[in-house]
């Protein structure tokens, strides 16, 4: 095996021959072999740790409190309450540090195309409204944010927006919407969506591998926009109950979270955080405390938190 982040096909490859937690091990290693991903690994856990133990005073000042909103874009059926699809916690965590947060309300059904138009809409306004922004995206949120910022929105559009944290991407979509699309279950799953959710299936259709995947390696991402991503890694033994009747369909394709391909969730080049033990509904009791974490570090890193200088662009 050459050096580097292993492909998909590597990784079926691997899974095949030996085990889907074998792939998932050698994902991980060379994950956190990156001397990138290493640094800001360390500065995330260094940060989560002040965090924990109350070092960190809710009422200091930091440089992202200061005219930035965290707009928070989340992901399918995140009105769903049986799980944090809207990062609820995240935002109250924030919120209590003195961070200014947003909820974007996207449709939770609709397709990747339609809320990547309210994401663009909504950037737009806020930058006429002279803040500039932190994305924080999850799941299939995070294919409709990389639409707005590499397609919809032209780089010069898109200068107030400072970084984006793509937390579960599905940025090259979902192989169970694959399998749960195929002509055998179909039917069946379009008729359980319509049945159980009133959900016709735009959002499911949305994401389908080929589709998305085409969409993703056409986008053209602003480099100003300093990209943090979030996954997390799941052992076998580490999948959630209401994840296990995916695990059957799934395991074929290599390293998953249950939903999602854990190397499909990457924006190239940007740092990596692997959150091992949790699937994709990420259940962790610190998610709060670790948002706090990962804001601070990000905040070492962007350079000037404060509002760029642009012209107001022209309403509609």
């Amino acid at each position: 095996l050459g050096p580097g982040i292993p492909d998909r096909e590597t990784l079926q490859r691997i899974t095949n021959d030996y085990s889907r937690d074998v792939a998932t091990i050698f994902l991980v290693e060379r994950l956190s072999g990156l001397p990138s991903n290493q640094e800001f690994t360390d500065a995330y856990y260094r940060q989560l740790s002040l965090v924990t133990s109350g070092a960190l005073a809710p009422s200091e000042r930091t440089p992202l409190q200061s005219d930035v909103v965290f707009l928070f874009v989340p992901g399918w059926y995140w009105k769903d309450k049986s799980y944090d699809a809207a990062m609820k916690v995240p935002q109250q965590f924030l919120s209590k540090f003195g961070y200014q947060t947003e909820l974007l309300s996207t449709g939770d059904q609709a397709s990747v195309s339609a809320n990547a138009a309210m994401v663009a809409n909504r950037l737009s306004e806020l930058r006429n409204e002279g803040q500039a922004v932190v994305l924080v995206s999850v799941s299939k949120g995070s294919a409709e944010v990389a639409l707005a910022l590499g397609q919809l929105l032209s780089w010069d559009e898109s200068q107030h927006v400072l970084a984006w944290v793509n937390i579960n991407g599905g940025l090259r979509g979902a192989p169970v919407a694959d399998e749960m699309l195929r002509w055998r279950r179909s039917l069946f799953t379009r008729l359980s969506l319509c049945l159980v959710y009133h959900d016709r299936g735009t959002g499911l259709v949305s994401m389908r591998t080929r589709r998305r995947r085409a969409a993703f390696a056409a986008l053209r991402l602003p480099p100003h926009v300093q990209v943090v991503n979030l996954a997390a890694v799941p052992l076998s033994g580490h999948t959630h109950r209401r994840m296990l009747a995916y695990n059957r369909l799934l395991d074929k394709y290599g390293p998953h979270d249950g939903t999602l391909l854990i190397v499909d969730q990457l924006v190239d080049g940007a740092p990596t955080i692997s959150e091992l033990g949790f699937d994709h509904f990420f259940f962790d009791p610190l998610v709060g405390e670790k948002a706090v974490a990962l804001v601070r570090v990000l905040e070492e890193r962007i350079s000037t938190p404060a509002v760029p200088q642009w012209a107001p662009m022209p309403l509609d």
